[in-house]
């Protein structure tokens, strides 16, 4: 018998948050308020919802047959639809195959998708104090680091003088869904001369792409001058020509790969 299991499901979150008015931070692109640098926050609200729709099959195909005590697949798909970004479909296929009574094995492959969190979209900023090493450093008559991007208007003789800039961390209502797929192959031995001991290996990689994260002050300098990105979230101090503000909030930064055996 095919079997089917069919379901939706309709979420809203909320979360607020307001601090007091000496905290309150009154100039977002410089992240100062009231009171001290260190203490400063600021208003953070916003809702997310969803719907969703989901359906998966089990399908046995054989039984009991030669180098096929069962065969079976499962094979599902989730449609979900969000406020902040729009639709997105994930599916997923397994398989299930015992070629004898003792061996079962066994395999999935997978979409995989994680939204945005509120906080991740709607959950404020905070300043920081962050050190930082200008890549610019030291620039003498005739270096080519003039011409890189990240040493924009500076001119020879340039030294940094400070080891500290002002940053913002914090929220990115621009932020989207993080995606990727997830592999798990493996084989679950149960013999029955001996009774009572399983033992199984998994093999599983995953992966995700556009990960949800902070660059980091460093990184974004680093980046701005190795390879010409991020250069538009840092300016620098017209007089000194050190950084003097870097928009560190959450981005969509980049890829996770990892992989293992579970025994």
């Amino acid at each position: 018998a095919v079997s089917l299991a069919l379901g939706g499901e309709y979420r809203k979150d909320y979360q607020y948050f307001q601090p007091d008015f000496a905290s309150l931070i009154t100039d977002p692109n410089q992240g100062t308020c009231l009171t001290s640098t260190d203490a400063c926050a600021s208003a953070s609200s916003g809702e997310l919802s969803v719907k969703e729709i989901y359906a998966e099959f089990f399908i046995p195909v054989l039984r009991d047959v030669f180098l096929a005590k069962s065969l079976n697949f499962t094979i599902g798909s989730r449609y979900s639809d969000y406020s902040a970004f729009g639709d997105t479909t994930n599916s997923k296929f397994g398989l299930e195959w015992r070629p004898i009574d003792d061996v079962l094995v066994r395999g999935t492959v997978a979409e995989v998708f994680r939204s945005p969190t509120i906080s991740d979209l709607y959950g404020g900023i905070t300043p920081s104090a962050d050190t930082y090493r200008d890549p610019c450093d030291d620039l003498v008559p005739g270096d080519s680091r003039l011409n890189n991007p990240a040493c924009r208007g500076l001119a020879a003789g340039f030294s940094q003088t400070t080891q500290q800039t002002q940053s913002l961390q914090g929220s990115n209502e621009n932020v989207l869904p993080e995606s990727g797929k997830s592999f798990t192959w493996g084989v679950v031995y149960d013999p029955n001369w001996l009774e009572g001991f399983s033992t199984s290996v998994d093999i599983w990689r995953v992966y995700l792409v556009d990960t949800i994260g902070a660059l980091g002050t460093q990184n974004i300098l680093d980046q701005c001058f190795i390879n010409g990105n991020y250069c538009n979230l840092f300016t620098r101090e017209g007089q000194t020509g050190d950084v003097n503000f870097v928009n560190n909030t959450t981005q969509n930064v980049g890829r996770i790969d990892t992989s293992g055996i579970d025994i």
